[in-house]
């Protein structure tokens, strides 16, 4: 499935990819929800992990 604002292939098992990104500290739940739903925001360590060229250090 693509998502076409994104014009990006949705990955398989979107809730492990969540759940693995929460484990490495690079998301967190949002403080407010969006739409009625759940939202997640990225945290400082998954904004440096962007600026860093999706690499770790």
């Amino acid at each position: 499935m693509i998502k076409p604002e994104a014009k990006e292939i949705v990955p398989g098992n979107i809730n492990y990819k969540v759940i693995m990104n929460i484990k490495k500290g690079f998301i967190m739940e949002a403080k407010e929800k969006k739409d009625d739903l759940k939202a997640w925001t990225l945290t400082t360590t998954g904004e440096r992990f962007v600026k860093n060229g999706l690499k770790q250090k």
